[in-house]
């Protein structure tokens, strides 16, 4: 196809990841792209793309100097969009979400530029929801996804989340049980800023478990770089092997050897999760907006492949308990290993950008019959 295709993406990876997954699919196929996102994303995107610009859009502050420097700045990006479809002329335009967006959208219904929407999370967006009715379609993720928009004009079409390919590669992966006396490994994840109630509450949890099974433990623990010399005192309390760090670089092999994690439920990490096919405790960020982890979640859990535990709930007791199980039954985790099957997400990238290249399509044969008549 001629023309290009406009990726627009906030700078936090359950954007970012998303929009790199299908990135990489598009120009698989051989599509030009030109990348829009926020300062925050760079080190995201592979170095080696061309066309990536930085939107400058701060976050709104709920105060009169953050308003006016919010409002400032979304007028100037509002600006750079217009002048960027006017050069660029894509062929479609795809948003990812996040605040970066809201620019992009204007200028794109501004100037009649189609774009697709693409939710992440298990309850679709306000930002999202609204523009829906201006847009060509909106992909969502998840099976059980809430507040689906039904205007009569918009398409709607579950892709599944786009997943980094590397980690799409693990679909295949069969779960391993680690069985009586075998080391038994936890991969431990807060979201990109770290979770304090796991630093403070697990290690605790693991002193209390019988010191033969706490041998069997090692730990892959992520959290903020300031906090790991507390984390690790806390750590010193148990007999298990400790791994801290505040990013795990090789993720897809730490995963393939993974036999159960604890985690946060973002969308990105849901997605890895289900596609490496690892049991899970999930434990919903308390104040996400619209409770979306809470519904990402539910989604696992419905259908026996993950457990969830509110942070109003998840105590010292409970998480000791169910690692007991999970160290006694592996036969407990094979059986949620295999639900996840469900939910792997590495065919979603190729379903995405099959979906945008029917749109594509669809709008070249319009303008050719325009022509015609």
């Amino acid at each position: 196809m001629n023309k290009s295709i406009l990726i627009v993406s906030a700078g936090t990876g359950g954007h970012v990841f998303p929009a790199i997954s299908l990135g990489e699919t598009l120009q698989e196929k051989g599509e030009r792209l030109f990348i829009l996102t926020d300062s925050r994303a760079i080190s995201y995107w592979p170095s080696t793309w061309e066309n990536i610009q930085v939107l400058s859009i701060k976050p709104l502050q709920k105060n009169l100097k953050g308003i006016l420097i919010f409002t400032i700045s979304l007028i100037t990006s509002f600006i750079h969009c217009c002048r960027l479809l006017m050069r660029v002329k894509p062929s479609v335009v795809v948003m990812f979400g996040g605040y970066p967006t809201l620019p992009a959208l204007g200028a794109a219904i501004l100037l009649r530029y189609p774009f697709v929407l693409h939710e992440q999370n298990a309850v679709v967006g306000r930002v999202n929801y609204f523009f829906s009715r201006f847009a060509k379609c909106l992909a969502y993720s998840w099976p059980e996804t809430k507040n689906l928009p039904l205007y009569p004009s918009l398409k709607l079409k579950m892709t599944g989340l786009p997943i980094r390919k590397m980690i799409g590669r693990l679909h295949e992966h069969r779960y391993d049980i680690s069985r009586k006396d075998e080391t038994f490994k936890v991969l431990i994840l807060g979201g990109s800023q770290g979770a304090q109630v796991f630093n403070s509450l697990i290690p605790q949890a693991l002193s209390l478990l019988p010191e033969t099974l706490q041998h069997r433990l090692e730990i892959f623990h992520q959290c903020r770089e300031e906090e790991i010399i507390s984390v690790r005192a806390a750590y010193k309390k148990t007999q298990a092997a400790v791994d801290l760090r505040p990013f795990f670089k090789d993720i897809p092999k730490l995963l393939s050897t993974i036999n159960f994690m604890i985690s946060r439920s973002g969308a990105s990490t849901l997605g890895e999760v289900a596609t490496s096919g690892l049991p899970a405790v999930l434990v919903p960020y308390l104040y996400a907006k619209d409770d979306h982890q809470t519904a990402n979640a539910l989604n696992f859990a419905n259908i026996g492949a993950a457990w969830i535990i509110p942070q109003a709930c998840f105590t010292v007791q409970r998480l000791n308990y169910i690692l007991q199980a999970a160290l006694k039954k592996p036969e407990v985790l094979l059986a949620a290993s295999e639900a996840l099957n469900r939910l792997k997400s590495h065919k979603a990238s190729e379903a995405l950008a099959d979906l945008i290249l029917n749109i594509v399509l669809t709008q070249n044969i319009k303008k050719r019959r325009t022509k015609v008549l």
